[in-house]
């Protein structure tokens, strides 16, 4: 009798939202057989594969391709949906599992809701993971910033320029140059490498004076206006101890996985590794907004304590934060 099919998760773990969707899974206590987790190496630039993009023409993790509840019984073919981003992943994820479910769970661990319960605190979380999420503040893009012509050449000549912007554009490259490519893959992979072609540029010493000086503003812009902003709506937001009160929400998963990027950037990715040393992390987020007297609010602050001390948290992050 063959086995009931499953969802597969695909998800790195060097990615801030996979962490969020790994996050989940530990804390709607998930059994290790209930889902299938496939790695998309993001840094290789596996995401522009042909075979990904076919399940995610955007090519972004976390992707969960979910068996339709309809066709699941021996009688039917199943049928798959793909869920492309990391708002729809979470929310699947949630509701999949409940105290109550009937499908096939093999767990015996609690399955606590992580929705909001009530109109005004689903509000509160739409708005906070909307936050977190916006361009201005994208934890992708503070990984790449560069301020000023130093920085510059400091990324350059190490991971972010060499092995995850140049990397990753070769990568893709090769994946253009694939025969038998069908014409919809080859557009998304064109369209992807004109927008890659700016950070191609400056990370391989080819950009304009303009425009390092535009791309060093934009990042100045980041760190310096728009994340102290956020995080000030944070401190103004939070419910506490957790964002929407004293349960932990989805609200708080993507808050926290990109709370946790932003204090890996500012702290440095060796001393991310200690997790005994979080709780004073949050302190070197001076530097990188260049503000002396800048501090983390009294709620972000006991937020932070409470996620990092939470066993899902930890298990994600066991080699430290990323």
């Amino acid at each position: 009798m063959s086995s009931p099919p499953k969802a597969v998760l695909y998800t790195f773990n060097l990615s801030v939202w996979a962490a969020a969707a790994e996050w989940a899974v530990q804390e709607k206590g998930y059994g290790e057989d209930e889902l299938e987790f496939r790695t998309v190496d993001v840094v290789k630039g596996e995401s522009f594969a042909p075979s990904f993009l076919r399940i995610n023409p955007k090519g972004t993790i976390p992707t969960l391709v979910a068996p339709l509840s309809n066709t699941l019984d021996a009688a039917s073919e199943t049928k798959y949906r793909a869920l492309t981003d990391t708002v729809s992943v979470l929310d699947f994820l949630d509701k999949s599992r409940s105290n109550l479910s009937k499908t096939h769970t093999t767990s015996q661990k609690p399955a606590p809701v992580l929705s909001p319960a009530t109109v005004e605190a689903s509000g509160l979380s739409t708005t906070l993971i909307n936050l977190v999420h916006s361009p201005e503040v994208d934890p992708n893009f503070l990984m790449i910033t560069t301020k000023d012509e130093g920085e510059l050449a400091e990324k350059s000549a190490g991971f972010v320029g060499k092995t995850f912007v140049l990397g990753r554009a070769k990568a893709m490259e090769e994946y253009l140059a694939t025969e038998d490519l069908i014409p919809k893959i080859k557009k998304i992979l064109e369209e992807k490498k004109a927008q890659q072609a700016p950070l191609v540029r400056l990370f391989s010493g080819q950009a304009s004076k303009e425009e390092k000086e535009g791309y060093f503003a934009k990042s100045k812009g980041a760190w310096e206006v728009s994340l102290p902003k956020a995080l000030a709506t944070l401190e103004d937001s939070i419910v506490g101890p957790y964002t929407l009160g004293d349960q932990l929400s989805l609200a708080d998963l993507h808050v926290g996985v990109w709370l946790a990027r932003i204090v890996m950037l500012a702290a440095g990715e060796e001393a991310a590794k200690d997790l005994k040393k979080l709780p004073e992390l949050l302190s070197t987020l001076a530097k990188p907004i260049n503000s002396a007297e800048f501090k983390v609010g009294p709620k972000v602050t006991k937020f932070w304590n409470e996620i990092i001390a939470r066993d899902g948290f930890k298990k994600v992050y066991e080699a430290g934060l990323h």
